[in-house]
């Protein structure tokens, strides 16, 4: 799925959306703030008001749930916003500007999140199932025992980013650039690297089941690290 293109609106429109927007969050219903610049403060307020589905684990604290349907798509957030601990499920945040963004303990399933700039992006120990980070700039980002089921980073930017430790189940990497990317430790199954750039991708380790590897390239003088006992692809 591509990122769709949207005229972007003006800084008084975007302060009377938000206005209107926090009554939908605190009321349940669909939020809908597409296209615009949203500031720290603005999103924690936002947050602040969608509690209207709080899920309760035994252990865990109350979490904040977006209604299905809420849309944030190209939408420009302030470095830094946090989505810490909360639930997004069936949501549209293609070709939103993320950079720095908190996704700690996140629960993010059924989201469109194709085109995203999500550099620097702190994905640790999130559970994250049905999403799409296709085209997405998920450079230097954190996936440290992040939880990854049916996620597609196709054609995707993932350059130093880490998935130490981290549990990867369908996900599919075709066409993707892993320059330097970290997967130590982590255990993949069912997933698809067709076509990625390796180039220095560590995979030290790793648990590779039921895992493709076909057209792989890297830079001969920079190849991939394998799981010892592994037999590697070749090198295009």
């Amino acid at each position: 799925m591509r990122p769709r293109k949207r005229p972007r609106a003006s800084p008084s429109d975007d302060v009377s959306q938000l206005e209107r927007v926090l009554a939908d969050a605190e009321a349940g219903r669909v939020v809908n703030l597409e296209d615009a610049a949203i500031s720290v403060e603005q999103f924690s307020e936002l947050v602040s008001e969608a509690t209207h589905d709080r899920e309760f684990k035994p252990g865990d604290p109350a979490r904040t749930t977006f209604a299905d349907g809420s849309s944030f798509a190209g939408s420009r957030f302030e470095n830094g916003a946090s989505f810490h601990s909360l639930v997004l499920k069936g949501c549209d945040l293609s070709a939103a500007t993320l950079v720095d963004a908190d996704f700690y303990l996140a629960v993010v399933s059924n989201t469109d999140l194709a085109g995203v700039e999500l550099r620097n992006g702190i994905l640790i120990s999130s559970k994250i199932s049905e999403v799409d980070l296709s085209e997405a700039d998920v450079t230097n980002a954190k996936f440290y025992r992040a939880g990854l089921s049916s996620v597609s980073f196709v054609a995707a930017d993932l350059t130093k980013s880490s998935f130490r430790e981290a549990n990867l189940y369908s996900c599919d990497f075709t066409n993707a650039n892993l320059i330097r990317t970290n997967f130590r430790d982590a255990h993949l199954i069912g997933c698809c690297f067709d076509n990625a750039t390796l180039t220095n991708t560590s995979f030290r380790d790793a648990t590779l089941t039921e895992t493709t590897f076909v057209g792989v390239t890297w830079d001969a003088a920079h190849p991939p690290i394998w799981p010892r006992g592994y037999t590697p692809p070749k090198n295009g």
